[in-house]
């Protein structure tokens, strides 16, 4: 059974809901004709009538939390789906009935091959598409409607039938309203599910639709630090760009070359939060997805600051394993030795002040310092350094934190100055040196 008592508006308690999952579950699997015909013979009537559309209702009701649990085989399903869709054809003016029947069609087709091959023969989509024109300003449908295509979607067969039968419009007209974050979680749900499917040319379709990917950027611009669309946003976007994906190099200079993209990509490195892990690891991978596909791509990320935002990911994540692996292979194709030392020529001039118990200076150093720890991460990055010489400005920076007074100050600029020497330590000069001492 799915769960769907939002959707519905039921309020119930958690134990009710138990309750009504076993009764679910015990009812469709013991009364299964009995359910079925009962359904059908509701749902093939005709009549618009008050006393019809209470029968409906309960009947879609009914459907709408059964259905996931009924065993339809080819001749039951070719006997009540074509009178579900009829129905929602029917009742497009009530909310409750249409958000009710799409439920029912979403859990049908969520991982079943032979009810979604029915639905979709009897005009399903088509049908799903006209119910979100007509009442898709209601939330309870609008949810309802992206859930059934996302199910849908499940399928090579349902996914070139939502992209090429209105559904790129219905995605596109989602992001372009951006009306709430839940609507926007869902909408780019639905994105990924047809960015990950097999069939490759209705993926290709709806990323190439003009004007999707601009209002996707103003949809994640309209909730920037919301969790659930940060996280929705970042997975489709690894969907689009992943290298599995053919045609994925066009894909990654599709994402470069949207305009406020890159930026809102890199908004979610830069948040100051620590407890957004696994978005920041799509973040990264989506990067590394697009500087990896080509040298100019790189070079624009380069020139737009990506690098200091994984950076700051890094500093922000410092014991998370996979922060720090997606964040060096995304460094790899922007970043060399050459940054290495322009750190150290910036750390450099600091060590006097900060002898001198400048707090502000300090606590300047103590970034550069994370910075130059973070990209000793990246593999071969030290292979073309002066590594003994950069030890020699780490120890002179370790030995000025100990003339700073302010223990909050203090304490992250040793930390930061331990940090970096580690990084070096994977250098055997460094290694040598440090014994010497």
């Amino acid at each position: 059974m799915v769960d769907n008592v939002c959707e519905l508006e039921l309020d119930i308690t958690a134990v009710q809901t138990a309750a009504a999952l076993c009764l679910v579950e015990s009812v469709a699997d013991t009364y299964h004709d009995v359910c079925l015909t009962a359904f059908n013979t509701v749902l093939e009537g005709t009549a618009s009538t008050p006393e019809s559309y209470l029968h409906t209702s309960a009947a879609t009701l009914g459907l709408s939390w059964l259905a996931n649990d009924l065993h339809l085989d080819h001749v039951s399903g070719s006997e009540i789906i074509p009178n579900i869709v009829e129905s929602l054809e029917k009742w497009t003016g009530s909310r409750e009935l249409t958000s009710r029947t799409l439920i029912a069609v979403s859990s049908l087709a969520n991982g079943n091959p032979e009810s979604t091959s029915i639905l979709l023969e009897v005009g399903v989509v088509p049908a799903i598409v006209v119910a979100l024109s007509k009442c898709g300003h209601e939330d309870v449908v609008a949810l309802a409607g992206m859930n059934a295509l996302n199910s849908l979607c499940k399928t090579p067969q349902g996914c070139g039938n939502v992209v090429h039968r209105g559904g790129v419009e219905v995605i596109t007209r989602e992001l372009e309203q951006s009306s709430s974050e839940i609507r926007m979680q869902v909408t780019l749900h639905l994105m990924n599910t047809i960015c990950k499917s097999t069939d490759i040319d209705s993926s290709q379709k709806l990323l190439n639709s003009e004007d999707l990917m601009s209002f996707m950027v103003t949809g994640m611009e309209t909730y920037p630090h919301s969790l659930i669309v940060q996280s929705a946003s970042m997975s489709a976007l690894l969907a689009m760009s992943s290298n599995d994906l053919e045609g994925s190099v066009d894909n990654s200079v599709l994402l470069s070359n949207t305009k406020g993209l890159i930026e809102c990509i890199t908004s979610v490195l830069d948040e100051e939060t620590t407890d957004r892990a696994d978005v920041v690891v799509d973040a990264l991978r989506v990067i590394g997805s697009i500087v990896t596909s080509d040298v100019s791509l790189a070079t624009q990320c380069k020139e737009k600051g990506v690098d200091n935002s994984v950076l700051n990911a890094m500093t922000r994540y410092p014991t998370h394993s996979m922060v720090l692996h997606e964040a060096a292979e995304a460094l790899k194709s922007m970043t060399s030795s050459s940054d290495v030392n322009l750190l150290v020529e910036l750390i450099t001039p600091t060590i006097a002040s900060v002898e001198q118990d400048d707090q502000r200076v300090a606590t300047s150093s103590a970034r550069l310092l994370r910075k130059l720890a973070n990209l000793s991460y990246v593999d071969g990055i030290m292979n073309d350094v002066d590594v003994p010489s950069i030890a020699e400005v780490l120890l002179l920076c370790l030995s000025a934190g100990d003339s700073l007074t302010d223990v909050d100050v203090k304490g992250p600029y040793l930390g930061a100055c331990v940090a970096a020497m580690a990084g070096l330590a994977n250098c055997g000069t460094f290694e040598k040196m440090l014994k010497k001492c």
